[in-house]
């Protein structure tokens, strides 16, 4: 589909976490990049070359002043669990008219859409037995702490299998847990799993622990998930409406907290809280679908990309205090 050349992509939510690296590695490819971010849960990319950003909510962007698009990734959203109760028209609008505006805009581009939906899609419908495919059945607790998220993230879906149906080339991305360097720098502890266990271990504070921890999930490295998210937008053949896209390795939340305190050789304490309303006790995906259209699985495992990211971020903090 797009050629490795002066192309323009446009990132909605290109400051955030997975927004960031995304970016890098587009620009990194030669292509010019707007990003479009309002900063609500993220700081602004230092100017780059060939980086345009645009300041604002996405459902205020004035499209007409932007330049020809050769495709678009939708990630503007709100993503930590904490606020979802706390901003839900900041949750719902993006995925929602924010979807809108851009399925208008891919059309009068001609160019893909890639939307990153959520693995909360599938709200509490799974048992370790089975991994959840695209057809597999949803089951939510209406009204729930994490509803405002999770019924944004479906109806930016049905939005985007509307157009499909009618032939306009867009795609779905439920992504799981995705992890990384650069997690949720503003969010002071109301972000997502693994930076709230590094800020307790590495501060000396007990982990907080949402129920027992034996809730399980699966994380997935963020480098794997940008190399799919291109190879899905340079793809040339038309992309099924939904994939899935996440490490199929599961680990319980406790087993998590228990390797990050190992890793960094810290003996941990735990700090037992409630769980929020609607949390599934387990989730891991069936990534057949994927694999079948570009090869991918992901090549770094949780030990590994745990690895990774505490003993930089150790390394970071110890450049810091040397200066």
């Amino acid at each position: 589909m797009l050629d490795q050349s002066e192309q323009t992509l446009l990132v909605t939510g290109g400051s955030g976490f997975i927004g960031q690296h995304l970016v890098a590695r587009l620009l990194q490819l030669g292509y010019r990049v707007v990003v479009v971010d309002n900063h609500s849960t993220s700081q602004p990319l230092a100017p780059r070359d060939g980086l345009t950003l645009i300041q604002t909510d996405l459902c205020l962007l004035n499209v007409h002043e932007l330049p020809p698009l050769s495709g678009i990734f939708h990630l503007a959203s709100i993503a930590a669990p904490r606020l979802f109760m706390r901003a839900p028209f900041k949750v719902i609008q993006p995925n929602v008219q924010g979807t809108e505006i851009l399925i208008n805009l891919a059309k009068d581009h001609g160019c893909r859409l890639i939307y990153t939906s959520s693995s909360e899609v599938y709200g509490n419908a799974a048992n370790a037995s089975q991994s959840m495919s695209e057809t597999h059945h949803a089951y939510h607790l209406l009204l729930s702490e994490k509803s405002p998220y999770s019924a944004a993230k479906i109806l930016g879906e049905e939005l985007l299998r509307a157009v499909h149906n009618q032939g306009q080339d867009v795609a779905v991305i439920r992504l799981f847990n995705v992890y990384g360097p650069n997690m949720d720098p503003t969010l002071q502890g109301r972000g997502r799993v693994i930076p709230n266990f590094h800020r307790a271990l590495v501060n000396n504070i007990p982990i907080p622990l949402e129920g027992d921890g034996s809730q399980s999930r699966t994380f997935t490295w963020i480098d794997d998930v940008v190399k799919a998210l291109v190879e899905l937008m340079l793809h040339r053949d038309p992309l099924p409406v939904v994939m899935n896209m996440g490490s199929e390795e599961t680990t319980s939340i406790f087993e998590l907290a228990k390797t990050m305190a190992r890793i960094l050789n810290i003996e941990p304490e735990f700090e037992f809280q409630q769980r929020l309303s609607g949390d599934p006790d387990w989730r891991c995906p069936d990534c057949t679908l994927l694999r079948e259209i570009i090869g991918w699985a992901p090549t770094t495992s949780l030990e590994v990309g745990l690895r990774i990211l505490l003993n930089g971020e150790q390394q970071q903090q110890g450049e810091r205090e040397n200066k």
